[in-house]
C-alpha cells in the first residue's frame, strides 16, 4: 500500500467513527496537488461535517475536477454548496449527479433545495420522475409522501404512506 493509500484508508476509518477533525488533520498532511480524488472527497465531506462549508466546497470541487463523471462527488458538492448558500451551484451539481446515475438521495436533496426556494412544482416533479423510474421503491414513495405532507396535502400523503407500507423494505448491506 502506498503512503497516499494508507493515509486515505486511515482517513476513511476515522470518518467511519465520525472523527471528522482527525480525518481532516490526517489528509492535511498531504499537499492538495498530491491528493487523489478520493482523498479530496474524504477531506471535503469531513470538512462539511464540521460545518466548514467553504473549504469543504473547495476540496469537493477538486474531487469533481479529477473525476468529472463521479456522481457521488457531484452529489456531495451539491449538498455542500446548498449549505454554503450557493443554490445555483448546488442545483447544477445535483442535476449533474442525477444525469450520471439515478439516486434517491440526490433526488431528495434536489427536491429539498427546490422546496427551500418555493419551487414546489419542481420539487414534486423530482419526486414523480424518480417514481416513474422505480415505482415500487418504498423509500421513494415515503419521500414523496413526506413531501405531500410538508405541503399540507395530507389526504394524498396518507394514500402514499399506505402504499409505501405495502412495498418491501430495501435490504441494507451488511457491514
Amino acid at each position: 500500500m502506498t503512503r497516499l493509500e494508507e493515509i486515505d484508508h486511515q482517513a476513511e476509518e476515522l470518518m467511519t467513527r465520525e472523527q471528522w477533525a482527525a480525518a481532516v488533520s490526517l489528509i492535511d498532511q498531504v499537499l492538495p496537488d498530491e491528493r487523489t480524488a478520493r482523498m479530496h472527497w474524504h477531506h471535503g465531506w469531513a470538512l462539511s461535517k464540521l460545518e466548514k462549508f467553504e473549504p469543504a466546497a473547495q476540496s469537493l470541487q477538486l474531487c469533481v475536477a479529477r473525476e468529472p463523471m463521479n456522481p457521488i462527488a457531484h452529489w456531495a458538492l451539491g449538498v455542500v454548496l446548498r449549505e454554503h448558500g450557493d443554490l445555483r451551484g448546488a442545483e447544477h451539481h445535483l442535476l449533474t449527479a442525477l444525469s450520471l446515475r439515478d439516486s434517491g438521495l440526490a433526488r431528495l436533496n434536489l427536491a429539498v433545495l427546490y422546496m427551500d426556494e418555493g419551487r414546489l412544482d419542481d420539487a414534486e416533479r423530482v419526486h414523480l420522475d424518480g417514481l416513474e423510474l422505480k415505482p415500487n421503491d418504498r423509500e421513494r414513495v415515503e419521500r414523496y409522501a413526506n413531501f405531500l405532507s410538508d405541503c399540507g396535502r395530507d389526504a394524498e400523503a396518507e394514500r402514499q404512506y399506505a402504499r409505501a407500507a405495502t412495498l418491501p423494505a430495501r435490504r441494507r448491506k451488511a457491514v
